[in-house]
């Protein structure tokens, strides 16, 4: 890692800290990074970066000791939608049937969960199927 690649870490690290966390100042940061100087430039990247987003850290020393928790990768957590259907969101409010049945109702919102779409009996959908089924039983008689 050159002089320049670690003034350009020790001001990120330096901006990426979190509101409210302690404070970190660049020479503070440049005397850690000093300390990994032969490492991959890459891996001291992620480090940096994992460190300054930690709020417990008081100071950057964690950057250079290797066996800091800023050093093991760790798996980023995703967060999964829930897919849902029309039937499954209320008319009234467009929320999930769970959210919508468990929230307090207030003022003059007394509604209870009602499904945006409900397939009427006998739509298009029932034809078809039997439709079908009336096909493949006359294919089954010839």
């Amino acid at each position: 890692m050159t002089k320049p690649q670690a003034e350009m870490l020790a001001t990120l690290a330096v901006a990426a800290r979190p509101h409210g966390a302690r404070h970190w100042d660049a020479p503070g940061v440049m005397a850690a990074l000093a300390n990994i100087r032969h490492l991959d430039l890459a891996e001291v990247m992620m480090a940096v970066g994992r460190a300054a987003r930690d709020r417990t850290l008081e100071t950057p020393a964690a950057i250079g000791n290797t066996a800091a928790p800023c050093w093991i990768e760790r798996p980023v957590e995703r967060w999964t939608p829930t897919k849902t259907t029309r039937s499954d969101r209320c008319g009234e409010c467009n929320k999930p049937r769970d959210v919508c049945e468990r929230t307090a109702r207030w003022g003059d919102d007394t509604h209870e969960f009602r499904p945006d779409y409900i397939q009427p009996a006998g739509s298009a959908v029932d034809e078809l199927r039997d439709i079908k089924h009336a096909a493949m039983a006359a294919k089954e008689e010839s």
